[in-house]
């Protein structure tokens, strides 16, 4: 089964969007940040009661999620700013899923992705992700298929030969 692929930079913000809060690293990132703000609150101030706790237990949790949606909204900015049709990135992509794995070929290369190697495939309303590790997808947008019945089809042959392998 092949298809061919023109991805954009919304596909990017999508699946960045998507993968923000299920990401382990980024919440041991807001976890360890909010208990590192903690900690200086409680012992650079030393709270005397249970309202200077409880404050410093929100003014930490504030902390943590400013600095978690800063981090992405930099990482979103610097992905948008620095991908582009050079990369490779972006652009026309064709895939082709067999017995072997999921091909990709593009300008720049041609790789075979085994599927033993892919730790997953998403289906999700807009997109097909293809996990191969953890910060690197191949997306599939809907937008690629004619029809349903074709991105369907192309979901249930990936998982279906994934399980097998």
């Amino acid at each position: 089964m092949d298809i061919s692929v023109d991805l954009k930079k919304k596909d990017l913000v999508a699946v960045n969007f998507y993968m923000f809060p299920r990401l382990r690293g980024n919440w041991v990132f807001f976890i360890l940040l909010t208990a590192g703000i903690f900690a200086y609150i409680f012992f650079a101030r030393k709270p005397r009661g249970a309202y200077d706790i409880a404050t410093a237990a929100f003014s930490a949790l504030a902390g943590g999620i400013a600095a978690s949606v800063f981090t992405v909204v930099s990482n979103l900015l610097r992905t948008l700013f620095t991908v582009g049709k050079d990369s490779d990135v972006l652009g026309v992509h064709h895939y082709s899923i067999s017995e072997q794995g999921l091909e990709e070929r593009t300008t720049a290369n041609e790789t075979l992705h085994t599927w033993k190697s892919i730790q997953s495939i998403t289906k999700l309303p807009g997109c097909i992700l293809i996990r191969i590790n953890s910060y690197l997808f191949h997306i599939v947008p809907r937008r690629a298929f004619a029809t349903d019945e074709e991105f369907n089809s192309f979901y249930q042959r990936a998982t279906a030969l994934q399980q097998a392998a």
